[in-house]
């Protein structure tokens, strides 16, 4: 496995230079949120709109994303719990939005996984704010034992678009890891995702940047034709 800094400086001149490589870096493709502001129905929203993205085009569900939040009252938990799944797929379905029966039962799953960590420890947001990023992959773990259609990158843009550091394994990502011998494919196995932790956890303590940026540099530093599209 190579330095951070062999990496960096294969990604800066995949794409043309460093001011090119640390700009494409501190751009997000999609408007990230503030993990400060960050509460248990914001929460329940983004891992919502996450599950909703799954196996259907993000744009459509982004541009539709209001009349989701009209219909689940903004996410907020008193609200869900007042609402039946069967009226929110008739409503979807008249709106000719994703109704998938399993993605809709899981806004409601995953609003009691959050409001658990409310009851057991004062916060949820808190919970999710303060999971160490050394452990990462513990957190992941976590969402998709305890949560519903959590697991795999539903989880991971989640995270990110709610401001969490955070590793997305792309393909381009997936590609970087692989060419430095840390898996040999997408990881299938705890011990596996352990592996892309520990590389990662080595790379963020010599470059002593954040788990995001190293995901990003990763991404930058092979697959697709940079700096034509955006890094995760």
């Amino acid at each position: 496995m190579r330095s951070f800094e062999e990496i960096y400086l294969a990604a800066a001149e995949r794409v043309g230079s460093v001011t090119v490589l640390e700009d494409m870096v501190a751009h997000s493709p999609y408007p990230l949120l503030d993990l400060n502001d960050m509460n248990i129905q914001r929460w329940l929203a983004v891992f919502s709109r996450h599950v909703f993205c799954i196996g259907v085009e993000w744009r459509r569900v982004g541009k539709a994303w209001s009349s989701f939040e009209d219909l689940f009252h903004g996410f907020e938990l008193a609200a869900i719990e007042r609402l039946e799944p069967e009226r929110i797929r008739q409503a979807l379905r008249e709106r000719d939005l994703p109704h998938h029966p399993g993605k809709i039962q899981a806004v409601w799953k995953n609003a009691s996984l959050l409001k658990r960590l409310e009851d057991d420890h004062g916060s949820a947001a808190g919970v999710l704010a303060d999971w160490p990023d050394e452990d990462y992959a513990g957190l992941l773990r976590f969402l998709a034992r305890n949560g519903s259609w959590l697991s795999g990158s539903a989880a991971q843009f989640a995270l990110r678009h709610g401001g969490k550091p955070s590793f997305i394994l792309t393909p381009d990502v997936l590609q970087r890891l692989m060419a430095e011998g840390v898996v040999d494919r997408r990881p299938q196995t705890v011990k596996e995702l352990y592996q892309i932790q520990d590389a990662f956890n080595e790379w963020m303590a010599q470059s002593g940047r954040s788990l995001t940026d190293v995901s990003r540099v990763l991404a930058l530093s092979a697959g697709g034709d940079w700096p034509d599209k955006d890094p995760l």
